[in-house]
């Protein structure tokens, strides 16, 4: 009993401020080279670790539970809606989910760690709308995931979230996938920074991933195919528009992403494709001629619709977020906002 006394009393003598300087010094040179160490490899490391995906899933899971609320699509998955979807996913996710949301497929799908997500899986499938419509406008950090809400406004998302729903067997089916033809090498050797506008212009098409939707000479299948009117009949002010506000799925193409200038060379290169049928009767679609002249820099967000023209088919929706300052062209009603 006093061999224990002893010892307690020296405990309690034991003094750790001496120490405690150093055990923090040593602590905070752990840490460092911890991090310096670790980081390194968890960048280039290639393969899953044990827990990692389950980890991983857990901490998108939560991320989208605290921050997407508990809204439902507001759309209803009609054909018109999944037809957007469709347009969107195919033009903006299948490169890395696969043209069946499955992962596989997709031109990027095996090059990418962490892997796309399998959207048809068990874990996709179990996230709620709001969920799903969160991550695709905001994006996750340290994975593949781009943020979309600069590109496409909250209806063209939830149209996005329908189309998903319907590739996991959730609700109306959609259509099959389009089959976009793959650009040929004469078609990709028309693109140079450094050439005329033309030139530069197919930089534009191919650099934005414009061929995944219309092909490498605006060959898209169904109503995908870009087929301007002849450039003496067409409005370049209207096709600008369109380019900048995203109709029916396609992206919005904001001042940020294509400068005025290479917007200009992006429609020069447009029009090398094979045009429609000349038009007989009215004016050019687009405008009445009282706008912009073909080859003229689009001035897009302009007054009215530019060339002050009829506007575009009823059934349109466009796809630019609110705040847009190029979306004057598109009439009331028609911008999902």
């Amino acid at each position: 009993m006093q061999r224990l006394k002893f010892w307690r009393w020296r405990w309690r003598a034991f003094s750790w401020r001496p120490y405690l300087g150093g055990l923090v010094t040593g602590l905070l040179l752990f840490s460092v080279l911890s991090v310096l160490v670790v980081s390194p490899w968890l960048l280039t490391h290639r393969s899953k670790l044990p827990l990692e995906a389950a980890f991983g899933n857990f901490a998108v899971s939560m991320a989208a539970r605290l921050h997407a609320g508990g809204t439902s699509n507001p759309l209803t998955a009609d054909r018109q809606t999944l037809q957007r979807g469709q347009y969107a996913f195919t033009g903006s996710c299948a490169q890395c989910h696969g043209p069946a949301g499955d992962a596989r497929g997709g031109a990027l799908a095996r090059a990418l760690f962490p892997p796309a997500t399998d959207l048809t899986s068990s874990d996709a499938r179990a996230k709620s709308d709001a969920e799903l419509f969160w991550i695709t406008k905001n994006g996750l950090s340290f994975t593949a995931m781009p943020a979309f809400g600069d590109q496409y406004n909250d209806e063209a998302i939830w149209a996005i979230v329908a189309y998903i729903r319907s590739l996991q067997g959730k609700g109306p089916k959609a259509a099959a996938a389009p089959a976009v033809p793959t650009p040929t090498g004469d078609e990709l050797a028309k693109a140079s920074v450094s050439g005329d506008a033309v030139a530069r212009g197919a930089a534009v098409y191919f650099s934005q991933n414009c061929q995944l939707c219309h092909g490498g000479s605006g060959n898209g299948p169904r109503d995908l195919g870009l087929r301007l009117p002849p450039a003496s009949q067409a409005n370049d002010a209207f096709i600008g528009c369109m380019i900048r506000n995203g109709p029916n799925g396609m992206p919005a193409h904001p001042p940020g992403q294509i400068s005025d200038e290479d917007l200009a060379s992006l429609i020069a290169f447009l029009h090398t494709f094979p045009s429609e049928a000349p038009r007989r009767d009215g004016p050019p679609p687009g405008g009445t001629g009282a706008g912009p002249q073909s080859g003229a820099t689009p001035a897009a967000g302009q007054g009215s619709r530019p060339g002050g023209g009829l506007p575009p088919e009823d059934d349109q929706r466009y796809s630019s977020p609110p705040g847009s300052d190029t979306s004057a062209c598109i009439p009331p009603g028609l911008d999902g906002r």
